[in-house]
Formats: C-alpha cells, sequence, structure tokens
C-alpha cells in the first residue's frame, strides 16, 4: 500500500523483550553446537543481562542473571560456547523490522476510508545480512 505512512511510536517493554530475545536465538544458531543433529546429556549456563532503557528523560537501567541447567555431568569432552550480544541504539522501527516485529502505520481503511493504525510486516533484510 503506497499511501501508508508509518509511525514512530515508541517500543514498548513486550516488543524490547522480543527483540533481545530475537539477537539471542540469531547469535546461538550461529553457533555449531546448536543444531538439531546433536544431543547433549546435560548443559549447565549463566546468562548476564545489562539493559538501559529510556522514558521521559529518564534512564531505567535493568540487569538480569539467568541460571539454567538439566541432565546430570557426566565424564566427557565438554563443549562451551561463550557469546557476546551489544545491543546498539537504533529507532523503534529499525529495532520492530531486525527482530521481525510489524511496524505501526497509518493507511486508509477499504471499507470506511478512515485513517486506522495497522501493522505491517516487512522483510527483515538487516538481521538476515548481519547472519551471514
Amino acid at each position: 500500500m503506497a499511501s501508508d505512512k508509518t509511525l514512530a511510536l515508541k517500543l514498548t517493554g513486550d516488543e524490547i523483550k522480543k527483540a533481545i530475545l530475537d539477537k539471542l536465538d540469531q547469535e546461538l544458531s550461529r553457533n555449531c553446537i546448536f543444531t538439531p543433529n546433536l544431543t547433549y546429556d546435560w548443559f549447565d549456563g549463566n546468562i548476564t543481562a545489562t539493559i538501559r532503557l529510556h522514558e521521559l528523560g529518564t534512564d531505567f537501567p535493568a540487569q538480569a542473571v539467568i541460571h539454567a541447567s538439566a541432565g546430570t555431568e557426566a565424564e566427557g569432552e565438554i563443549q562451551e560456547a561463550e557469546i557476546e550480544i551489544p545491543i546498539e541504539k537504533q529507532p523503534p522501527n529499525a529495532v520492530r523490522v531486525e527482530s521481525g516485529q510489524e511496524v505501526p502505520s497509518l493507511a486508509k481503511d477499504g471499507k470506511s476510508g478512515k485513517t486506522v493504525v495497522k501493522k505491517i510486516q516487512y522483510a527483515r533484510k538487516a538481521a538476515e545480512a548481519k547472519a551471514k
């Protein structure tokens, strides 16, 4: 729809969580030890996240430390993956497109002719290019 105009609405907390989880998923998918072809008896890991949120002139720092494990540790070779995922400041709609989320846009309703806010899914070209 050529007449649609994207809106630069702020990101919701849910959109931010989805963007962070998308980055983690992409990074883990790049690592060959997280393929469906390999199986493991156990795993143990820690994830530490430091996130800065900004609203109405105020910074809201958030930290999370997550520990997950399953199975019983056994003898043998242990494979480790250590990753760091920097997340740079970007406009809200760039974050939405890069993480596969819909972008709010103004459009004319075909039936009533009224202006409505629709969610449009754009191709994830930027995210796909970074994955290569």
